[in-house]
């Protein structure tokens, strides 16, 4: 590892969070949603994140151990019961127990109700699964997730129009929903319904999102990139994740590439979920600490800036850039020079 040029961070930027190590307060993400709250111990946290990391990927028998694993500290959490009954389902149990535990602790917790939902539609019981979604919509009207869910659930009760009605609903709700107008748009197509893919594909443009029927068929790298790159401005993580592997792009280089564009928000939000996961890539901390920048968040600034380790290693030319012209903003020119020379020569970043 070369401890030299990590060595301007201890000299400038590590300064500045010298206060937030005495504070009891955590600030966790959940939902692209930054929270203040009591301390939670690493482990709890960490395999918390792990569980989310395995059950994004199917892989939901190791995401129920992470999960069980999480609730040995923290038995009392509502969200981590519902997630290892959603993973429970998915494996094909009922998951039973673990959803009653959850509405034992939160009978008001949305998601425990997306998710009973969506475990009783895998069991083919579509109208208990109904009555269990209009219970989340309840409590969350402008959930994304439980709207679609509700939308399959309507559709394969033979309810097509009342399906489609839904996505437009929360589409006009929330404008910026790529998800919601992708489904409209895949809906429309399968009932040939022209004027609901007319109203989708106007919703996406609105959105300044692609039309996924034509705009990443057969692309290449660049245009996938572009596509990308226009979901990260419209912070639509969820498209931008799932092309990133078309486009060869790491977790960790997602996150560097939000923060090039400018696209902070999503640049922040998929720095922490990276560094959750692995605390030591270099790529996602220098994203996390340009979003910040970016946003002109001071506390959020000092919090990504604790989040440094003298594990990480050389950082991607592209993420060395970044870091460069960061250090050049807060620190100063002779700085960031000095910081970009002593990196290894296939990091050190191109110049303009």
């Amino acid at each position: 590892m070369h401890c030299s040029y990590w060595s301007w961070l201890l000299g400038g930027l590590v300064a500045a969070s010298a206060t937030a190590c005495a504070s009891t307060q955590v600030v966790r993400v959940f939902d692209g949603q930054a929270t203040a709250g009591p301390y939670v111990s690493d482990e709890t946290y960490a395999a918390y994140v792990r569980g989310a990391l395995l059950e994004a990927s199917g892989e939901y028998q190791s995401a129920a151990a992470a999960y069980e694993r999480a609730l040995v500290d923290s038995p009392e959490s509502a969200a981590i019961w519902v997630r290892l009954a959603a993973v429970r389902c998915r494996l094909g149990a009922t998951a039973q127990a673990e959803l009653s535990q959850a509405y034992q602790l939160d009978p008001e917790y949305a998601p425990l109700w997306r998710e009973w939902a969506q475990c009783s539609l895998g069991r083919g019981q579509a109208a208990r699964a109904r009555t269990l979604a209009e219970r989340g919509l309840a409590l969350d009207p402008d959930d994304d997730q439980t709207t679609l869910l509700m939308a399959r659930i309507e559709e394969q009760l033979g309810h097509t129009e009342r399906s489609g009605e839904l996505l437009v609903a929360q589409g006009m709700r929330s404008s910026g929903s790529g998800a919601v107008w992708r489904a409209a748009l895949k809906l429309a197509q399968r009932g040939k319904d022209a004027t609901l893919a007319r109203i989708a594909r106007a919703g996406l443009r609105h959105a300044g999102l692609p039309d996924p029927t034509r705009a990443t068929q057969g692309a290449r790298r660049l245009a996938l990139l572009a596509v990308i790159d226009r979901a990260l401005l419209a912070d639509d993580l969820d498209l931008a994740r799932q092309l990133a592997p078309r486009a060869r792009l790491s977790a960790g280089a997602l996150a560097v590439r939000a923060a090039v564009v400018g696209a902070a928000r999503a640049a922040h939000n998929q720095a922490g979920f990276v560094l959750d996961a692995d605390p030591i890539n270099a790529d996602a901390w220098i994203a996390g600490l340009v979003a910040a920048d970016l946003l002109d968040d001071e506390a959020r600034f000092e919090s990504s800036l604790a989040r440094w380790s003298p594990a990480m290693g050389t950082p991607s030319p592209e993420a060395a850039r970044l870091y460069h012209d960061l250090l050049g903003r807060r620190v100063g020119s002779a700085a960031a020079h000095a910081w970009s020379a002593a990196l290894p020569s296939h990091a050190t970043p191109a110049p303009e």
